[in-house]
């Protein structure tokens, strides 16, 4: 396809990759259009342009998708931690379902590859039972605020290809609705307060991360502040009025981590208030886990993949199995009710410790 960097073109998008962006097909050559959904005619900008393929952005939509729906959040246009909330959720499943397919058929080379089942979410929003929110003195101002708008405080999520740029988040509709009212109030406090938020580029500043972890099926909840030193005189006061505003916290804890590195894990945790670890249930088992111990981020459908995994298993109780990466052991102990014996292996500590306390 005889294309140029710069050129614009009109495209109708066929389907989704993975990854969120739309595809329009011509013979062997691929154009990849960021935030296009199925269906949509576009006058599309080519920023880039490959042997095989070439990536566009939209400049305008020509005629709008049957599949359109209207995003539920007021961040979509700007935060990349939903790619097709745009998209309807039925078409969501069919996309995906199509991506998979291709796969096996394309890269797997399984010419008869059928997938037998799909297993559609429920919820679709106030699912995650975990959200990671960046503290930053690098906030990202939008295109219709002031040019001596505040910026030098930011509590929310990464602009997409910034590492360095947040965009604060009033709403997020990935997590139980409470969790938007801990962000804005976590905000209010740490500025009243004047909490200094962590500077990426300098590797300056006292506050780093806002974890929240959910128990979907319990109703508790964990707040995980991630510092770069160790300042409780500084923090106890935010911690005070948190709980007393949401007195349905069960636990906040104080990861501290010195090194710079941008990942919300700290050398070492100090328990501020309440229980150190979050219960959560997944049928009739209940899970302890800990600040940074992996769990299954939706538990709604961790309960419905551990059924098909024991279905498709078709065990018989003699069998000696091996999970690997098995964090806090939901699926060890969902295994263990028809194994003989289950090994669990895991490299954080943390999470072998919950996985024996489960156990």
């Amino acid at each position: 396809m005889d294309l140029k960097k710069g050129q614009e073109i009109e495209l109708t998008i066929e389907a989704l990759a993975y990854g969120g962006k739309g595809i329009f097909r011509y013979d062997n050559f691929v154009i990849f259009v960021e935030k296009s959904i199925p269906g949509q005619k576009v006058l599309a900008y080519i920023y880039r342009k490959k042997k095989d393929y070439a990536e566009a952005r939209i400049k305008e939509i020509l005629s709008e998708s049957s599949y359109f729906t209207n995003p539920q959040c007021i961040h979509f246009s700007t935060c990349g931690g939903c790619k097709t909330q745009h998209l309807s959720y039925t078409e969501q499943v069919n996309q995906k379902k199509n991506q998979v397919q291709h796969i096996f058929e394309r890269q797997a080379g399984i010419s008869d590859f059928i997938i037998d089942k799909v297993v559609s979410a429920q919820p679709i929003y106030n699912y995650r039972n975990k959200m990671e929110f960046t503290f930053s003195k690098n906030r990202w101002i939008l295109e219709d605020e002031p040019d001596n708008v505040e910026s030098n405080f930011a509590l929310g999520m990464h602009i997409p290809k910034r590492w360095d740029k947040i965009l604060d988040i009033e709403e997020c509709h990935l997590m139980p609705e409470i969790g938007s009212q801990i962000i804005n109030y976590a905000r209010e406090l740490a500025k009243e307060l004047a909490l200094k938020p962590y500077d990426q580029r300098l590797h300056i500043g006292f506050l780093r991360y806002l974890v929240l972890r959910f128990g979907q099926n319990t109703n508790d909840l964990m707040v995980n502040l991630v510092t770069s030193y160790e300042d409780l005189d500084s923090l106890i006061p935010l911690v005070s009025k948190l709980t007393n505003r949401f007195p349905s916290i069960t636990s906040v804890v104080n990861n501290i981590n010195t090194r710079k590195a941008d990942v919300a894990f700290g050398e070492r945790e100090i328990l501020l208030h309440g229980e150190p670890n979050l219960n959560e249930k997944l049928k009739n088992l209940t899970f302890q886990i800990s600040s940074n111990s992996f769990f299954q981020t939706n538990s709604f459908m961790a309960e419905k993949l551990y059924e098909v995994i024991l279905d498709g298993a078709n065990l018989k109780g003699e069998e000696i199995a091996y999970d690997l990466y098995c964090g806090t052991g939901s699926i060890s102990l969902f295994l263990a009710q028809k194994t003989k014996f289950v090994y669990g292996f895991d490299i954080i500590v943390s999470s072998i410790e919950n996985a024996e306390q489960n156990a």
